[in-house]
């Protein structure tokens, strides 16, 4: 890839310097020297009693991590009894891993032939034979149109 040349002229040495000066004298945003921040100390050395009142056990944390995951296997569950989530079986998940086309490997999933699929997705069969073969690459409404008509998301297919 070749690089686009900027019609922006550099910036000179004044225009930085003059940069430079303004962001010194901002006074919402100071800069720490060296010096101050060799001599700076860890919070909790300069507020123990506040650093303290705020620590977090390693067990209080894996205890929310539990919860939330919990949480997260109830939500799946919900909607997995709802039909809004799946459970992929490992060869399908495999393939889609092993780069194999995502359309073919969905559409066979879901038990439709091309032809079927074709005509969901408002193309021609011969058309998605050429998108599933990689002839051809789909269009992004082609690929919304074939992941509605396989009931899977755009970035299933993407």
């Amino acid at each position: 890839m070749t690089k686009r040349k900027s019609n922006i002229p550099p910036i000179t040495d004044a225009e930085e310097a003059e940069i430079q000066r303004q962001i010194a004298s901002d006074p919402d945003a100071p800069e720490a020297t060296d010096e101050e921040l060799a001599q700076a100390r860890p919070f909790a050395e300069v507020f123990p009693e506040l650093a303290a009142s705020i620590a977090i056990s390693q067990a209080e944390l894996d205890a929310i991590d539990d919860r939330a995951d919990a949480a997260a296997v109830v939500e799946f569950r919900r909607k997995l009894a709802a039909g809004e989530e799946e459970l992929i079986p490992s060869e399908i998940v495999g393939r889609l891993i092993d780069g194999e086309n995502k359309t073919r490997v969905w559409r066979e999933h879901r038990g439709l032939t091309a032809r079927d699929l074709a005509v969901k997705a408002a193309m021609s069969p011969a058309h998605l034979s050429r998108i599933e073969a990689g002839t051809v690459e789909p269009t992004s409404d082609e690929l919304k149109l074939i992941a509605e008509a396989l009931g899977v998301s755009f970035d299933d297919l993407a």
